[in-house]
C-alpha cells in the first residue's frame, strides 16, 4: 500500500505535491464525453478546486486535493468551505472528486464518556456530504460528490493510464534537477572535443528546441506573427469602383483573418499541437483568395490609368477631381492587400518552421556531416532546457550496444534498472506536467556505436513509445551519410528533420566570427564562409585555437597557408584518437602519413575515394606498431574523429539486385582533400609545361566543354598551387591558353578562388592584368580587394585601393568605388561588414599596430559611401580602433592629408573627437589634440562644418582638461574661419545647356524640371526656416519672438487689451480640426468659426490704426499659430522668403560641376534621390559654415536644427541592390593617373547629386572648384 507520507516534497512542501499528482490522475482517467481539462492554480484562489474537466454537454466535473494523511487529522470544516466555493464559482459542476491522502476509517464498537458511538471517517463523509448534497439542491442543482482515498488512489495509479506516476511522485525514479544536471554531464564528457560551452554560438536551427520543448521563445515568435497580422488586417474604406462580387471576397477575407487572429490568440498547448494545420488551411485559404483581389485591384487600377492616358489633356477642361480620388483609393487599397497578403505568408512560413513542425511531431530528427555542430547543438539546449527546469534524458549512440533493446540499455544506463521503459517515461512526463513544459529525450550520434545493427529495427517502436507519452518530445541525431542506411521511411515520415550544416545564415555567421576569432584578436580571413570547412564549428574552433596558441592573428595564405591551417587540425586530432597518447605528439607523424598516403592513392587512381579495403591497408600501415582503441581499427579511429567519411560507391550498380554495396572513404573537408590530392599529383613535376596536353598528368580535367565539373575542385586548388609553386596563372598553361580558356567555366572563379588564398609571393603583374580581365560586377571587384586589405606586407592590401582612390577626383573614385561599396549597405556578409564588425569587438585590441592601421585606413575609405548604415558604422569602428590603439591617429591623419572628399574628413574627426571623449589618459588626449590642431587648423581649415566642430572639439577637451600643447594656437581653432560665401547666381539657362551636355536630363527634372520630387519634398523642405538675411543687418526674429515683443509693448498693463488678446489666442488654440479623407480638407466646426471672428474683432476695436497694422505685421502669426516658419525683421515686417528655387538650381549645378556624366555613370538612376539628399546635406554644410564664419546665414539656433536635421537627410533607405552591366576597371600597382581610367569606371546606382551636392563641401574655405 502507497505511504502518501513519503511523497516528494515540491516548493511548498507535500500539499503541494500531493494536489499535482491528484490533478495528473485527474487527467490521466477523464470522465465520460470529457472535452477539456483545466488545471486551475492559484494558493488559496482556485475556486474551491485544483482541476475540472469541462464535458461536452457543458456540464463539470471539478476536483479537489486536501492532503490529511489520517483520518482523524482530517479538517472537514476546510473541505465545506471548498466545496462552498467550488459550488459558486462552477455553477456547471455536476461531479465532484475529493481526494484525501489517507484511508477513511469506519465504525467500531468505541464509545464515547457520554456512552455516544466513536466518529469515524466515513460517517463524518456520510454527514458531510448530506450537507453539501444539500446546499447544492438549495442553488437548484444536483451535484454528485465522490471521495477518492488513499485505496482509490492507489488503484488509479496502477491503471496503465497513470503508469509512471506513483514512480515518479514516491521516488523511486529521481528525477530532480540536481540528478538529471548530474546524467547530462557524463553524457557532456563523453562528447569530448565535440562540445566546448565556452565556445557556443546560438545557430538559427536551435529554433527546432524551441518546438519540441514547446517553451516561451515558441510562444513569442507566434506572438509576433500575428501582432503583424493584427496591424494589417484593416483595409480602410473600400474604393467605389468594386463591385458587389469584389465585396462579398473582400468579407469573407475579413473573416477569415478574424478567424486566424483569434485561433492564434492562444498559442496550442504541449498537448494541442494540431492547432498548426487549421492556421495553415485558413492561411491558404486567405492567400488564394487575396491573390484574387490583387488582380482585381491591379487590373481596376491599369483601366484607370489607361483611360487617363487616354484622355487629351486640356486646361479648360481639367481631369474631374473624382477620378483622381477613385485613382488614389485602388491604390490605397491595393498597398493594403499587399501588406495583408505580406503577413499571412509571414503565417505559412511560421506552420512550415522547423519550431512548429517539431511542435506538432515532438520528434525531431537531426543530420549533417561530420563537425557541423549536431552533438554541440543538442548539449547545448540539453543544459539550457534543465536549466529551465524543462526535464531532460540525454544519452550519446556509443552508450548502446547490439546486445539487449534501446529501452533496457537506458535503463541501465540511468541506473533504473529495478522499473520499467514504460514507468520511466510515465515518471519523466508527470515531472514535466509539473513543470508546465515538455520533457525530452535525446539521443546524439545514432550512427556511433551499435548503429544501424540496433536502430534500423527499433528505432520505430522506440519512438512509439516515447510519443505515446503527450507531454515528451524526442531527438536523435545521425550523420547524414548514414541516414539511409538507419532511419526507415516510416521512422523519417513520422519525424522533423533538419539538416545541421553548422554556421550558414549570415547572422549565425557574424555570431561565430564573434566567438571564434574576434575574441582571439584574430583576423577574418578573407570569405572563410565560402568554404565548407570553415562553415564547420569543429574545425573553425581547432584552426583558431592552433592560431591563438602561436601568438598569430592571421590565417595563413598561400599553398604552404593552406598546409599549415590542415597542419593545425590535423595535430589536434592526432593528440585526442581516444589512446594512451593522448595528449602528446606521438600520433600526430603516423596520422599525417595516413592523410598523404590516402590523398597520393586517390591522385595515382585519379578518384575523389579510396575504397574502404584499401583505406584500411593503407592507414593500417602508417600507424604499424601503435595499438588502436578498443574495439575499433584505425581507419574506423580517423573517422569517428571527423577527419574521414564512408560514403556509398557511387560506381556500384544500383540496377544489380545482386551487386554488394560497398564504402569508400573520402575526406570529410573537400577543400582539404582536393588541397592534398593537387600536392600528390604536382609532387616531383618541376615545370607545369604540358600537364594539360592531351596525354599529360592533369589532362583528365579537361572536358570537351570545360572543365570536368567533378574535378572542379580539384582544378580550384590547382590554381592555387601553380602560383604559389611555379609562380604562373593556370590559365596560361591550358591548352589555347588564356584566349581560350577565359571565359569557361569555372576558370574565373579558380583565379578569384585563389587570390583569396595564395601567398602574398603569388602575386605579379599578370596577376593584377587578370583582376582588371575579370567580367565581374564592380562590386564584386572591390569586396575582393576589401576581403585582402588589411593583410601585413599583402601586395594588394588597402595601400593598393589608397594609392588608386587618393590620386584620383572625386567623380572617378565614385563610379568605381563608392557605388560599388554601397552594395554593403543590405548585405551583411560583404567584406566590409565584417571588417567593421571586427573592428568593433574587443578582441580587436589583440591585433598588431599594422593590421589595425591598414583596418583604419580601409574604414576611413568607407566614409566616401553615400549609405549612412555604412558611414556610422565605418566611423564607430574607427572610433573603437582608435581608442583602443590611440598612437596610431597620427599615422592616419597623414596618409589622408589633402583627401578632396569631405564625407571621408568629416567622419575621421568625428572618430578622432570620439575617441578624445572616450579617453582616461592625459597623455592620449594631449596627442589627439595636437592631431587635431597639425591638420585641420595649422593649415587652411576644412569646410565642411561638422569637420571643424569635432576637431576644435577634440582641442578644447584638452584645454579645458589643462592639457593642450602651447604650441596650439586656440584662435585659430575658433570662428571664424574665413571661408567664401556660395554665390547662388547660376542661371537656370545655364545648368540646363551643362546638363542637357552631359545627358544630366533626369538629374535636373530631379530637382527644379517638370515633377521635380526631390527639389519639391526634400530640398524645399530644408530650406523654408531659413532666412535671405545677412549677419551685417538687423537681426531676424521668430514669429513668437515677435509676438511677444509685441504683447509686452502694447498689450501687458491694460486688461481689457490683454484680456481680449487672451481670448483671442484661446479661440485659435481650442478650435477642432478635422481632415476629410473623402475631400483632402480641412474642416473646422462653423461654432470655433464665429468664436475666433469675434475674438478677432474684438482685439482689433481695442487698438489704434497703428497698433492694427503692427499687429498684422508683427503678431498675426504667433496668435493664429500660422507663423512658424516664418522670420520678421524688427521695424519692417515680414522678411524675403528663401527663394528655394535657388537653392534647386545651385545643388543640380553642383552635382554637374563634379563631373557626373551619363558616361562615367551608366544605368544610374536607382539612387538619385539619395544622393541628391547627401548633396543637399553638404549645401547646407556650406551655407552653414559661411554663417559660421561671420559672413552670411540665418540664425546660429536655427543652422544648429539644420545641421541636426542634415544627418537625417543622409541615412540612405536604399532599395534592394541591383546588378548592373560590369564595365572595365584598372587598378594600377604604382596608380598612375591619367589615360582614360576615369570613363572606365563601373556602373553603379545614381551618383549624380551625391558627387554633386554632396560633395559641396569641398570648395567652402577657399573656393576651390567651380562655383
Amino acid at each position: 500500500m502507497l505511504d502518501f507520507t513519503r511523497i516528494i516534497a515540491g516548493v511548498a512542501g507535500q500539499r503541494e505535491t500531493f494536489e499535482e499528482l491528484v490533478c495528473q490522475i485527474a487527467r490521466r482517467v477523464p470522465p465520460n464525453g470529457s472535452a477539456e481539462f483545466r488545471r486551475i492554480h492559484g494558493a488559496g484562489g482556485d475556486g474551491g478546486v485544483e482541476a475540472v474537466w469541462l464535458l461536452k454537454n457543458g456540464e463539470e466535473v471539478g476536483y479537489q486535493a486536501k492532503y490529511y494523511v489520517t483520518s482523524a487529522g482530517i479538517d472537514w470544516a476546510a473541505i465545506d468551505n471548498s466545496v462552498e466555493t467550488a459550488l459558486s464559482t462552477h455553477p456547471a459542476m455536476t461531479t465532484m472528486h475529493i481526494a484525501i491522502a489517507c484511508s477513511l476509517t469506519g465504525p467500531t464498537k468505541r464509545r464515547t464518556k457520554a456512552g455516544a458511538p466513536t466518529a469515524n471517517g466515513w460517517s463524518d463523509w456520510d454527514a458531510h456530504r448530506t450537507q453539501w448534497t444539500s446546499n447544492a439542491v438549495a442553488l437548484g442543482r444536483v451535484v454528485e460528490f465522490v471521495p477518492w482515498t488513499a485505496p482509490d488512489l492507489e488503484e488509479l495509479l496502477t491503471r496503465p493510464e497513470t503508469i509512471g506516476l506513483s514512480d515518479y511522485w514516491f521516488g523511486a525514479i529521481e528525477l530532480t534537477p540536481k540528478r538529471l544536471a548530474a546524467e547530462c554531464q557524463r553524457t557532456v564528457d563523453a562528447l569530448e572535443e565535440r562540445y566546448h560551452p565556452e565556445d557556443h554560438v546560438d545557430v538559427s536551427t536551435r529554433s527546432v528546441f524551441d518546438g519540441l520543448l514547446h517553451n516561451s521563445a515558441l510562444g513569442q515568435t507566434i506572438a509576433t506573427t500575428r501582432a503583424t497580422l493584427v496591424d494589417v488586417r484593416r483595409l480602410g474604406r473600400r474604393p467605389a469602383l468594386l463591385d458587389s462580387a469584389y465585396g462579398a471576397r473582400l468579407d469573407t477575407v475579413d473573416a477569415l483573418v478574424t478567424k486566424l487572429i483569434d485561433s492564434m490568440a492562444q498559442p496550442p498547448g504541449p498537448r494541442d499541437a494540431a492547432a498548426y494545420s487549421g492556421w495553415e488551411s485558413t492561411a491558404l485559404e486567405l492567400r488564394k483568395l487575396l491573390f484574387e483581389s490583387i488582380q482585381a485591384d491591379g487590373d481596376l487600377l491599369s483601366k484607370a490609368e489607361d483611360k487617363t492616358k487616354a484622355t487629351p489633356f486640356d486646361e479648360a477642361t481639367p481631369t474631374p477631381i473624382e477620378e483622381g480620388y477613385d485613382r488614389a483609393s485602388l491604390d490605397y487599397h491595393l498597398h493594403g492587400l499587399r501588406k495583408l497578403q505580406d503577413a499571412v505568408g509571414d503565417v505559412l512560413q511560421l506552420t512550415a518552421s522547423s519550431a512548429c513542425r517539431a511542435d506538432a511531431t515532438r520528434f525531431a530528427l537531426l543530420d549533417g556531416r561530420a563537425g557541423s555542430g549536431k552533438s554541440h547543438l543538442i548539449a547545448s539546449e540539453i543544459e539550457r532546457a534543465l536549466a529551465s527546469r524543462a526535464p531532460a534524458l540525454f544519452m550519446i549512440g556509443t552508450d548502446f550496444t547490439t546486445h539487449g533493446t534501446p529501452e533496457n540499455q537506458m535503463l541501465a544506463h540511468f541506473e533504473w534498472g529495478q522499473s520499467t521503459f514504460d514507468k520511466m517515461l510515465g515518471a519523466l512526463s508527470a515531472r514535466a506536467e509539473a513543470e508546465g513544459t515538455r520533457g525530452l529525450v535525446a539521443i546524439d550520434a545514432l550512427n556511433e556505436g551499435a548503429g544501424a545493427a540496433l536502430w534500423r529495427s527499433t528505432l520505430q517502436g522506440f519512438a512509439r513509445r516515447v510519443l505515446a507519452f503527450p507531454n515528451l518530445a524526442l531527438c536523435v541525431s545521425c550523420r547524414r551519410e548514414y541516414l539511409d542506411h538507419l532511419i526507415m521511411p516510416a521512422v523519417a515520415q513520422m519525424a522533423t528533420t533538419v539538416e545541421i550544416a553548422g554556421f550558414e545564415t549570415p547572422a549565425d555567421i557574424e555570431r561565430a566570427a564573434r566567438v571564434y576569432m574576434d575574441k582571439r584578436g584574430i583576423v577574418r580571413p578573407a570569405t572563410p564562409w565560402l568554404n565548407p570547412e570553415f562553415s564547420n564549428p569543429l574545425f573553425l574552433r581547432t584552426t583558431c585555437l592552433a592560431l591563438q596558441a602561436e601568438g598569430r592573428t592571421a590565417f595563413p595564405r598561400g599553398m604552404r597557408g593552406t598546409s599549415e591551417v590542415l597542419n593545425f587540425y590535423l595535430t589536434s586530432t592526432g593528440r585526442h584518437l581516444g589512446t594512451s597518447y593522448d595528449g602528446s605528439d606521438v600520433l600526430v607523424g603516423a596520422l599525417r602519413s595516413a592523410v598523404l598516403a590516402l590523398a597520393t592513392s586517390m591522385g595515382d587512381a585519379m578518384r575523389d575515394s579510396v575504397p574502404r579495403g584499401d583505406a584500411h591497408r593503407i592507414v593500417e600501415q602508417a600507424f604499424e606498431g601503435f595499438a588502436p582503441p578498443a574495439s575499433k581499427t584505425w581507419l574506423e579511429t580517423l573517422r569517428f574523429r571527423g577527419l574521414l567519411r564512408y560514403d556509398p560507391d557511387p560506381h556500384t550498380d544500383t540496377k544489380d539486385p545482386l551487386a554488394v554495396p560497398v564504402d569508400v572513404v573520402r575526406f570529410s573537408f573537400q577543400r582539404f582533400g582536393d588541397h592534398l590530392v593537387a600536392r600528390a599529383l604536382l609532387e616531383g613535376v618541376p615545370s607545369p609545361a604540358g600537364l594539360f596536353d592531351p596525354g599529360g598528368k592533369l589532362a583528365f580535367l579537361l572536358a570537351q566543354y570545360g572543365v570536368a565539373y567533378e574535378w572542379s575542385g580539384l582544378f580550384y586548388a590547382l590554381f592555387l598551387h601553380f602560383a604559389d609553386r611555379y609562380g604562373v596563372e593556370l590559365v596560361d598553361e591550358l591548352p589555347g591558353g588564356l584566349d581560350d580558356w577565359w571565359d569557361k567555366w569555372p576558370v574565373e572563379d579558380a583565379f578569384v578562388d585563389s587570390i583569396r588564398w595564395r601567398s602574398p609571393t603569388a602575386f605579379s603583374d599578370r596577376t593584377l592584368e587578370l583582376l582588371n580581365r575579370l567580367s565581374r560586377h564592380e562590386e564584386d571587384i572591390t569586396a575582393l580587394l576589401v576581403e585582402l586589405a588589411v593583410i601585413e606586407d599583402h601586395p594588394w592590401n588597402v595601400e593598393l585601393l589608397h594609392r588608386n582612390l587618393i590620386s584620383r577626383t572625386i567623380a572617378e573614385r565614385d563610379a568605381f568605388w563608392t557605388v560599388a561599396i554601397n552594395a554593403a549597405h543590405d548585405d551583411p556578409g560583404h567584406p566590409l561588414v565584417r571588417l567593421t564588425d571586427w573592428s568593433l569587438n574587443s578582441g580587436v585590441g589583440q591585433a598588431s599596430d599594422a593590421t589595425l592601421g591598414l583596418a583604419l585606413v580601409t574604414l576611413a575609405w568607407s566614409c566616401a559611401s553615400t549609405s549612412a548604415r555604412i558611414r556610422d558604422t565605418a566611423s564607430k569602428a574607427v572610433l573603437s580602433v582608435l581608442a583602443t590603439r590611440p598612437v596610431l591617429a597620427a599615422p592616419l591623419f597623414e596618409r589622408f592629408t589633402g583627401c578632396d572628399d569631405p564625407y571621408v574628413v568629416e567622419r575621421l574627426y568625428a572618430a578622432l573627437y570620439g575617441a578624445a571623449l572616450r579617453t582616461l589618459d592625459p597623455a592620449t588626449l594631449s596627442k589627439f589634440a595636437s592631431v587635431a590642431w597639425s591638420n585641420c587648423f595649422e593649415g587652411t581649415p576644412p569646410v565642411h562644418l561638422l569637420a571643424r566642430d569635432y576637431a576644435r572639439g577634440t582641442i578644447e577637451l584638452a584645454v579645458s582638461a589643462g592639457l593642450c600643447d602651447p604650441s596650439i594656437d586656440l584662435a585659430r581653432c575658433r570662428p571664424p574661419c574665413g571661408s567664401t560665401a556660395p554665390s547662388f547666381n547660376v542661371t537656370k539657362s545655364r545648368v540646363d545647356a551643362r546638363g542637357e551636355r552631359v545627358g544630366a536630363r533626369s538629374i535636373l527634372s530631379s530637382c527644379y524640371d517638370g515633377l521635380a520630387d526631390f527639389g519639391r519634398y526634400v530640398l524645399e523642405g530644408r530650406v523654408h526656416r531659413f532666412s535671405e538675411a545677412r549677419l551685417s543687418g538687423p537681426r531676424p526674429v521668430t514669429a513668437e519672438e515677435s509676438g511677444e515683443a509685441f504683447f509686452q509693448e502694447i498689450v501687458a498693463g491694460r486688461s481689457d487689451v490683454e484680456s481680449a488678446f487672451s481670448e483671442l489666442r484661446a479661440a485659435y488654440a481650442e478650435r477642432r480640426v478635422s481632415f476629410d479623407r473623402d475631400s483632402f480638407k480641412v474642416i473646422v466646426p462653423p461654432a470655433d468659426r464665429r468664436r475666433i471672428v469675434c475674438a478677432t474683432a474684438s482685439l482689433l476695436a481695442l487698438l489704434t490704426p497703428a497698433q492694427r497694422r503692427r499687429y498684422a505685421a508683427e503678431a498675426n502669426a504667433w496668435v493664429t499659430g500660422s507663423g512658424g516658419h516664418e522670420w520678421i525683421i524688427p521695424g519692417k515686417g515680414k522678411g524675403a522668403k528663401f527663394d528655394a528655387q535657388k537653392c534647386k538650381v545651385w545643388v543640380a549645378n553642383r552635382a554637374l560641376s563634379f563631373g557626373w556624366t551619363a558616361d562615367r555613370f551608366p544605368c544610374d538612376r536607382s539612387f538619385r534621390k539619395k544622393r541628391a539628399g547627401r548633396s543637399y546635406r553638404a549645401d547646407r554644410q556650406e551655407v552653414s559654415t559661411d554663417r559660421h564664419d561671420g559672413t552670411a546665414g540665418a540664425p546660429g539656433r536655427q543652422f544648429l536644427d539644420e545641421a541636426a536635421m542634415g544627418k537625417r537627410c543622409r541615412d540612405l533607405r536604399q532599395s534592394a541592390r541591383r546588378r548592373v552591366h560590369p564595365r572595365p576597371r584598372t587598378f594600377d600597382h604604382a596608380c598612375r593617373p591619367g589615360g582614360d581610367d576615369a570613363s572606365r569606371s563601373a556602373a553603379g546606382p545614381a551618383t549624380r547629386l551625391r558627387t554633386a551636392a554632396g560633395r559641396a563641401e569641398g570648395r567652402l574655405g577657399g573656393g576651390s572648384g567651380p562655383a
